[in-house]
């Protein structure tokens, strides 16, 4: 996966998935389980990353019920301190649907 570039989304990619990626989507289950009505484990199937003041993952997962979710989550740069947090889930997509990029509402 090429890096992203400052201020825009890097292509979508299925392979070379981050663990610092992988280890935020397990900290969020619960609410994006909450949000979209799905249960996890999820499994990260694609993803976009968007540097801004930080980073912006969108992110294509896996549910336990073979239905597809795409989550938006916002990681605050490391001098904050602060957590990863899930701006937007939604459920209803299928395993061939592109990643949706989508805007926090």
């Amino acid at each position: 996966m090429s890096d992203p570039i400052c201020g825009g989304h890097s292509a979508p990619s299925d392979s070379e998935v981050p663990e610092n990626l992988t280890e935020i989507v397990k900290t969020l289950e619960g609410e994006i389980g909450s949000a979209t009505g799905s249960t996890g484990p999820f499994e990260i199937k694609s993803f976009t990353q968007q540097v801004v003041a930080g980073m912006i993952y969108h992110v294509k997962l896996a549910a336990a019920e073979e239905a597809y979710v795409h989550a938006r989550i916002f990681k605050p740069l490391p001098h904050t301190g602060a957590a990863a947090t899930l701006q937007v889930a939604k459920s209803g997509f299928g395993k061939d649907d592109e990643l949706a990029v989508m805007n926090p509402e």
